[in-house]
């Protein structure tokens, strides 16, 4: 039987992506934290715990990570994972587990949403290469006129979802 190893992770930079020189190889690695939060049945206070993950990235991704990514980014990986094995300066044998990113999505950046997901406001201000660009009364008013010589479905209204979908 054929197993599965296949890792998704969304989450922050903890640090900038560092690029392996020692290598002939093009390497990267990132560190990204991810969240979880639950409520203590004990306390029925709400507790949160962080995990960290060390994502090597390899060819183009490592040029797009280096020149876009930055400490406190959110980013969406897709990868699997690969423990390896080495030799301490103590000469100490350890065990290194890394995700190896096969998909790097970076997310944009949101206003207050941890995981640098997106949140759908209805501001009429849309992110357009990283630069906030308020919508012309004109253009408000072009969409408007469309959206009511659209059909309405009255059991569904699409226009006032509110949801935070990451990616």
């Amino acid at each position: 039987m054929r197993g599965v190893n296949k890792v998704i992770i969304i989450g922050n930079l903890g640090a900038d992506p560092m690029k392996n020189n020692k290598t002939t190889y093009n390497v990267a690695t990132l560190s990204v934290a991810t969240n979880r939060t639950w409520i203590d049945k004990n306390t029925q206070q709400k507790r949160e715990e962080t995990q960290w993950h060390r994502i090597s990235l390899f060819n183009g991704k490592v040029d797009v990570a280096m020149q876009y990514l930055k400490k406190g980014d959110g980013v969406y990986i897709e990868g699997y994972l690969k423990t390896s094995k080495y030799t301490d300066k103590d000469q100490i044998v350890r065990y290194s587990t890394d995700i190896i990113a096969d998909t790097m999505q970076m997310l944009p950046k949101a206003h207050n949403n941890s995981y640098g997901g997106y949140s759908n406001q209805n501001n009429n201000n849309h992110n357009v290469g990283g630069q906030t660009q308020q919508e012309s009364n004109q253009e408000q008013q072009n969409r408007q006129n469309t959206n009511s010589q659209q059909p309405q479905d009255n059991n569904t209204n699409h226009n006032n979802l509110n949801d935070k979908i990451p990616f």
